[in-house]
Order: C-alpha cells, then sequence, then structure tokens
C-alpha cells in the first residue's frame, strides 16, 4: 500500500506474480484506491494461495490476462479462472508457453490496452492520478518449479526462504520432495496440477516404488498399507484420437478392457490409441502414469469412464511412482465425465 500512494496507475503481474497482482487489486479496490486497469499474464485463479482473499463478485477493474496454449506450468484453464474473477475480462491466448510474449501480434494487442484505457475518463475507473497512464506497478514474481509446486518455492529441491517473514510464508506449505527419476522428462507438473485440483478435497496419497503396470500397483498399495486394493479398483486411463482430432481419455477398472467396437460406434470408426510420444506431448506423463483427470493436463482432453468404475478408485497421478485414492464423487468434482458401457462383456 506504501508502494502504490506513490502514484501509480495500473499493475502488471506474470506467473504467480499474477494472483499476487489480482490479490493486490482486491485489496485496493477495497480500500476504495483500485488501479486504472491490470495486464495479468499466465496467472492461476485455483487454488488461492494462504491468505490471499478475493471478493465475491467480480471485481470492476478494466483487465487484460493473456496465456500460452502450450504453457507447461500453467494450464489455460487456470488462468480463464483468474480472468473471472474480473468484470468482463479481455482475452488472448497465445501459442506460446510459459512466456511473457513479446511477438508482435500480442505487443499490439498490449498497446491498444494501454492506449485504450488511457484515453479513458475519470468517470470510468475510479479517479486515476491524470487521464493519461504514468507509471505502470510491476509485481515480482517467482518461476515455478514445474507446475504449481503447492506455492512452495524451490531450488534444487530445497525450500527457498529469504528471512523471517518467507519463513512463516512457508510454514503451512506442504515443500515436495522428488526423487531424480520424477524429476526427469517430462517431470512432475501434472501430478502438481492435479494436486492443486483436489486441494481441500478428501483422498489418500502414497510414494511407492516405480510402477507401469496395474498389476505391479495393486502390489505396492497394499505393501504400503492400503486395504481393499483389488485390480478392479485400478482407474486405467487411455489416451485416443478421435477421427476428428479430439483428445479422449478413456476410464475404465483395470480388470476390464476397453471395447473397441463399442467405443468407436459413441467417437466414430477411426478412433486409435495414441503413440507414447502423443501421450507424453498431451498428458505430461510417462505411459503407467496417466491420471483419469485429464483437467491436469495442459491439452484439452474429453473423459469417458465405463459405468462399473467402482465408488473408490485408486490410480497413478502423473507419475509411476505416486498412487491416488479417491471417491468416486469426489473424482467427478474435479473432472467432467461422460459415463458410457464401454467394456468387453466378462
Amino acid at each position: 500500500m506504501e508502494e502504490w500512494s506513490k502514484g501509480y496507475d495500473a499493475i502488471l503481474g506474470f506467473s504467480q506474480g499474477a494472483i499476487m497482482a489480482a490479490a493486490l487489486c482486491a485489496e485496493l479496490l477495497k480500500n476504495g484506491q483500485p488501479p486504472r486497469f491490470a495486464i495479468l499474464i499466465s496467472g492461476f485463479g485455483k487454488p488461492i494461495p494462504e491468505g490471499f482473499a478475493f471478493p465475491e463478485n467480480p471485481m470492476p477493474i478494466p483487465s487484460l490476462h493473456l496465456w500460452g496454449d502450450a504453457d507447461e506450468h500453467i494450464p489455460p484453464w487456470a488462468s480463464q479462472l483468474l480472468a473471472d474473477r474480473f468484470h468482463s475480462p479481455r482475452l488472448h491466448a497465445h501459442s506460446g508457453h510459459h512466456i511473457v510474449p513479446q511477438k508482435s501480434a500480442e505487443m499490439n494487442i498490449i498497446l491498444a490496452f494501454f492506449q485504450e484505457m488511457s484515453q479513458m475518463g475519470s468517470g470510468q475507473v475510479a479517479q486515476p492520478s491524470t487521464n493519461k497512464v504514468s507509471k505502470c506497478l510491476v509485481v515480482p514474481y517467482d518461476e515455478l518449479a514445474g507446475a504449481l509446486c503447492r506455492y512452495g518455492r524451490k531450488l534444487n529441491g530445497k525450500p527457498h526462504v529469504n528471512g523471517q517473514k518467507d519463513q512463516e510464508a512457508l510454514k503451512d506449505v506442504e515443500i515436495i520432495a522428488y526423487a531424480d527419476e520424477e524429476l526427469s522428462h517430462p517431470g512432475p507438473a501434472t501430478y502438481e496440477r492435479l494436486l492443486a485440483l483436489l486441494k481441500g478435497k478428501d483422498f489418500a496419497s502414497m510414494a511407492h516404488g516405480p510402477c507401469r503396470t496395474s498389476e505391479d500397483a495393486v502390489r505396492v498399495r497394499l505393501k504400503g498399507g492400503w486395504e481393499d486394493v483389488t485390480l478392479h479398483s485400478g482407474a486405467k486411463a487411455m489416451l485416443l484420437r478421435t477421427p476428428k482430432g479430439e483428445w479422449l481419455l478413456a476410464v475404465l477398472p483395470a480388470d476390464c478392457k476397453l471395447s473397441w467396437k463399442k467405443l468407436r460406434a459413441i467417437h466414430g470408426k477411426g478412433t486409435r490409441i495414441a503413440t507414447e510420444e502423443e501421450v507424453i506431448e498431451v498428458t505430461g506423463c510417462l505411459p503407467g502414469a496417466v491420471p483419469p483427470v485429464a483437467a491436469a493436463f495442459v491439452s484439452k482432453v474429453s473423459v469417458v469412464a465405463d459405468m462399473t468404475l467402482p465408488e473408490v478408485i485408486n490410480f497413478n497421478c502423473g507419475l509411476r511412482t505416486r498412487s491416488i485414492q479417491l471417491r468416486r464423487s469426489c473424482y467427478e468434482s474435479v473432472q467432467e465425465v461422460t459415463f458410457a458401457d464401454i467394456i468387453e462383456p466378462s
């Protein structure tokens, strides 16, 4: 607040700085000193870090939101959720990754937004210092290590702490320790996005030795202390490509076999299984680690699940070395699913 009183007109934030900038907008709005506008790049609106508060209704602050369709850190849906916290936000998705865009097309969009905001009268935006944009406060950010990382900052797998304030901020933050194998390509980004989606939900998680097959997964989960783990309780996720070029995730009990006849009757004769390279690119996971939650992927993927999926499911959650167990009701609360009969008869 002290810095803002020096006469800034607007706020710019990137990555973690974007949600910090949005939170600052909310605080300034509450204090009757809202910025004239905000530009937020590759931010995320879910989950909300501890200590951040937003008003119930969208903030009446003009805003421009940009993100990359190929962002491997923060998926587009998360940036859209942040934009939804503003009234009538301007949106632009570019083809790049987790970057501040520098191509002329995006720069022209930002420049046009600046020009429009500078021409607005004082009655249209809350109490600007002049009718011309003079100063833009740039909110600093910490680059994400892999993905959301539960808001813990890490260097070489260890918490990065600067001073007492940072220590207090990290007190209630879970810092995830990874084995070298887990950090190798394609890394833990999908796993971390899945944890973010499940924040506040009732689920169990387990770290274990690497396993690729459903049978291996049953063994390590039972050895780790989970009870009532069967092959049928495993949620097997298979990435498919439809004739229309759309991605589809078929989810079925691990002891069942996908019926191509039934599936192709719904999605087209040319529906095929994805290659290993496509699995890695679309899901951000190695084969055998793909979770049934496509909302954690950076690419748009629809989900069809067999109707016999049990009430409690277990699955590898983006890494071959970690498992999650949750109720089907919880699963359906984080993933939009179409249920159908897609398995071979027993």
